[in-house]
Formats: structure tokens, C-alpha cells, sequence
């Protein structure tokens, strides 16, 4: 029997990297797949990746983009992959229409695919740009741009119970993300060894290619815990205090919403735009550039329970503007308009 729903192909660089952008598309898929054929098809495993040369790089992905089936819809998940397959489109179409969907702040692509924006506006042949907040809608937003909106990926609220039953057993730091050089993980265990005592604990939660010299660097810091990888995601924040980053630059800082999901209160060194959006709206942490900030916003937090209120600011700003079936509808309107 002929299956005549409409096919979505979701494009995204990475098959072995656990991170926002990566989780964030697996939770579209799920949520599209209720009504549309729908699935990911990831360009190479961030081991691959990183054994390669830029230019091998590109000629990878134009083989792949060449080898997809053809399908209705393509959404991408950053601005280098949708470059490429609008290239590869004009050898041989594989979709009928193409959605970008931004992750990265739109300054923080490389030089060269923001060259081949300026020169030959790409973006405007789009059918829609999808971006995740008002600061990337305003960098995008064009004349020559078809269509451009703002939707925010969903939060889910679940947990906040687990948090609550555990108000009174609560300890330290913590930080969720990947280890990696642009998530500032190393700033952040700095500036937390400079200000807290021994009794206080930090605790890292991922993986990434700066994981291992970092455990080895801090390895005789008892009070800094690496988790690694973990699944228990929530019980490991239902368990902290306050959720800290110390990352150069987030677009949609999908760790930290699910903290404030969590009703954990924030201190982020991210000065770019995409954290500070969020906490400035939600009023449930603060934005700093130096340890002596980031010691003093945190003992401010700790402070006559102070984290309890702010942390339930958090949640409630997730619960009113990051709903499941909000997201659902606006995906679903974008995609059935096409």
C-alpha cells in the first residue's frame, strides 16, 4: 500500500555527538513522525570528523547529499550543511522544499560560508528560516528572506516533581553540556577553584574531546566531580543547588532551560546573546565575565535559600513559553503551509 504522507528529512552533522543541536532534532523527529514520514539522516560521527581536512569535509558531505532519496521536505540544522545542499540542488534536486533551522548564532559561522551569505544572499532560497530566539530572528530577518520565524524547541516540565522531593537534599554546582573548548568548561572549574572552599562540590555532566586533559588536570581536585555521559539526567539536577556554564556563546541553551525545567536557578559566563535572552526574561539567574562575579552571584543564590524563588521563576517561564504541544502545532502549521 502506497504511504502518501509527506516525507521530512531532517539533515544534521553529527551521529555519535550528544549535544543540543543533536537532541533537539531526535525530539523534532519524534514529534513529526506522529503525522509525517520522517527521519534524520546524519553526514558523519564526530569521530570521523575530526580526522579529516576542511576540504575533505565538503566533498563527504556533497557524496551523502548526493546519495539521499529524494523526499518533500528538507530541514537543516546549520547554516554550512544548508549551503551545501542548496549547491547540491543545482546539480540534482532531492527536495521539494527546504527549511533552515538555525542552532548556531548566525556570527559564529565560519568566515567562509558568512562570505558566500554576503555575496549571494543563500538564505533567501529558503522556503522558511526557523530561528530559536528574537536576537537570531533580527540577524537574519532580510528583504530577500521568504519567510522567517521564531520557534522556541520544547522543554519538558516532568521533572520538576523529582526536584521538589528532594528540596531538602541538595548540594553544589553543576553543569550539563558538552566538554568542549567553546563550552568554556575549563573557565568555569577555574573560576569555581579560585572563590569556593573544599566543602563545596562541582559536579561535570558530558563528553566531549576536552574531557579527558581536563579530568587529567584537575585529577587531584576532589571537590570537582567529572560524571561523564549519563542518562539520569534529571536526578542528577534534582540533586544540585545551581546550574553553572561557563560557555563563550549558546544560540538556544537547551541545558540551561532544562535546569530552570528543573527549577535550578542560573549563573552563566555567556555573554553572546542567547543565555542572557532567556534569564533576562525569566529573571531566574544572572549573566557574569568574572570569578569574583561568579562567586558573588552564587553566594547571593545560596544566601537564606535564595535559589528556591529564583528557581521557581525559572520554571515557571519554561512551563508558560517552551510547551510541548505549542512547539507540536507550530512545526505542523510551518510544514502542512509548504
Amino acid at each position: 500500500m502506497m504511504n502518501n504522507k509527506k516525507g521530512i528529512k531532517i539533515i544534521t552533522l553529527y551521529g555519535n555527538k550528544v549535544g543540543g543541536t543533536e537532541k533537539a532534532a531526535s525530539d523534532l523527529r519524534n514529534v513529526l513522525s506522529t503525522k509525517y514520514r520522517c527521519n534524520i539522516e546524519y553526514l558523519f560521527d564526530n569521530v570521523t570528523k575530526n580526522n579529516i581536512n576542511k576540504i575533505d569535509q565538503c566533498l563527504m558531505f556533497f557524496k551523502i547529499l548526493f546519495k539521499l532519496q529524494y523526499e518533500d521536505v528538507c530541514i537543516t540544522t546549520d547554516y554550512a550543511t544548508y549551503c551545501l545542499l542548496i549547491i547540491a540542488s543545482l546539480f540534482k534536486k532531492k527536495f521539494k522544499h527546504i527549511i533552515m533551522w538555525e542552532h548556531v548564532p548566525k556570527d559564529r559561522n565560519g568566515k567562509f560560508w558568512l562570505f558566500l551569505e554576503h555575496a549571494f544572499s543563500l538564505s533567501s532560497k529558503a522556503d522558511t528560516i526557523i530561528t530559536l530566539s528574537e536576537l537570531e530572528y533580527s540577524k537574519w530577518n532580510n528583504p530577500s528572506a521568504k519567510k522567517i520565524l521564531i520557534i522556541n524547541n520544547a522543554i519538558s516540565t516532568n521533572g520538576n516533581e523529582l526536584y521538589k522531593s528532594r528540596i531538602n537534599n541538595k548540594e553544589g554546582l553543576v553543569y550539563v553540556g558538552r566538554v568542549t573548548k567553546d563550552k568554556g568548561v575549563e573557565r568555569l572549574i577555574d573560576a569555581f577553584l579560585e572563590f569556593f572552599p573544599d566543602n563545596i562540590n562541582l559536579k561535570i555532566v558530558g563528553d566531549g574531546d576536552e574531557l579527558e586533559r581536563l579530568k587529567y588536570r584537575y585529577k587531584n581536585k576532589e571537590n570537582v566531580i567529572f560524571l561523564g555521559q549519563r542518562d539520569n539526567i534529571a536526578q542528577i539536577l534534582s540533586q544540585s543547588k545551581v546550574f553553572v556554564s561557563g560557555s563563550y556563546y549558546e544560540c538556544f541553551p537547551i541545558s540551561i532551560l532544562e535546569a530552570m525545567s528543573l527549577s535550578l536557578p542560573i549563573v552563566s559566563f555567556d555573554q553572546s546573546g542567547g543565555t542572557e535572552s532567556v534569564l533576562s526574561k525569566a529573571g531566574c539567574g544572572f549573566i557574569v565575565s568574572t570569578g569574583q562575579e561568579f562567586f558573588e552571584k552564587i553566594n547571593l543564590m545560596l544566601k537564606d535559600d535564595n535559589y528556591l524563588s529564583l528557581g521557581e521563576r525559572g520554571y515557571n517561564f519554561v512551563s508558560k513559553n517552551y510547551n510541548p504541544e505549542k512547539y507540536s502545532e507550530s512545526w505542523i502549521k510551518v510544514l502542512d503551509g509548504l
